[in-house]
């Protein structure tokens, strides 16, 4: 990274040499223990975790599927729809905003 990197709307950072020496010599880097992977579930274990989310709420959204078991959207949405095609779900709500309500 450059101080040409840095910058907050349209203004650029140009740090001292100091600083820049200062940085050089304290930062370490290390490897973060963030992953953009999905969480691994089987097809039982999920339905156990969404079954047991959806006892405490009314219907079950991507976003609340993302943030409760650690999935990407592309993989909540994978298995969103085949829970509502295998009738474990019903999808309701807009097109920018699907609801997913258990099945009766």
């Amino acid at each position: 990274m450059t101080g040409k990197d840095i910058y907050l709307r349209n203004i650029n950072f140009k740090p001292e040499k100091k600083f820049l020496k200062e940085v050089q010599r304290n930062v370490r880097f290390t490897k973060s223990d963030y992953t953009t992977l999905s969480a691994k579930y089987t097809e039982e274990t999920l339905w156990a975790k969404i079954s047991e989310y959806l006892s405490a709420h009314r219907y079950i959204t991507r976003r609340a599927m993302r943030s409760e078991f650690g999935l990407s959207d592309y993989k909540a949405n994978q298995w969103l729809t085949k829970f509502v095609e295998g009738g474990k779900l019903t999808k309701e709500g807009t097109r920018h905003l699907p609801l997913y309500f258990p099945s009766c």
